[in-house]
């Protein structure tokens, strides 16, 4: 039986802004794939390393050097577009809104990030996967663009919701994040709102994850 925790659109956007999903098993949207891009390089490169006893030095020395720009150059493209495509994915909520952000169901933890109509754009990740599960004494950006994609986001909703005035910051002494542990040595970060404090909801949440996956729970926060 599957089981929806939601909050308030304010506290949703905020979340979904300094959450971060890895190594998930199902979900999420899928961006434009440079996996053709890549092989082509690859193809180019490899060419160029087996003609070095056929072509001129200097032909040979351009190949390579080309070739390996353009797979950096294909590589930092392939990050950018991907981040830009996830941006633009993201469905503003209305103000005043409640919007269902983590589900337990049998197969998995679920994750809404996007906001779409479309359930299949939530991350899933499997409970036989969940090694362990903790709460960090603050919450904070993992990865530098964290903090671009949430000025962003917080620009826009002052927009349109009157109640938000976040500002996109490091880190939030007054924020806690769930770390869920994988046995894949990966780590999602997920955003508590703080009204799940407040009204039980992360207790019951804790308790549905804790009871699906048999995963280990650090009960006191951690300095990560």
């Amino acid at each position: 039986m599957e089981k929806t925790f939601g909050c308030s659109a304010e506290e949703w956007l905020f979340a979904r802004s300094y959450s971060l999903v890895r190594l998930h098993d199902g979900g999420g949207v899928k961006p434009p794939s440079f996996k053709k891009f890549y092989l082509w390089t690859l193809v180019v490169f490899a060419g160029s390393a087996i003609g070095s006893n056929i072509y001129p030095h200097f032909i040979w020395m351009v190949l390579i050097l080309g070739s390996m720009a353009a797979g950096i150059g294909l590589f930092l493209w392939n990050q950018y577009s991907s981040s830009r495509f996830a941006q633009e994915s993201l469905v503003f909520p209305n103000a005043g809104q409640t919007v269902p952000f983590i589900r337990t169901a049998p197969e998995g933890l679920k994750i809404n990030l996007f906001n779409q109509p479309d359930d299949s754009s939530w991350y899933v990740l499997h409970w036989k996967n969940l090694k362990s599960v903790g709460i960090t004494i603050e919450a904070k950006a993992r990865l530098s663009i964290q903090i671009k994609i949430a000025e962003i986001n917080f620009e826009k909703a002052k927009a349109t919701m009157p109640d938000f005035r976040e500002s996109a910051e490091y880190k939030y002494p007054d924020r806690q994040q769930l770390i869920l542990n994988t046995h894949r040595n990966s780590t999602t970060w997920i955003v508590i709102p703080p009204s799940w404090h407040e009204d039980g909801t992360l207790h019951d949440l804790l308790q549905q994850i804790k009871g699906y996956s048999g995963a280990e729970l650090h009960e006191e926060p951690l300095d990560i």
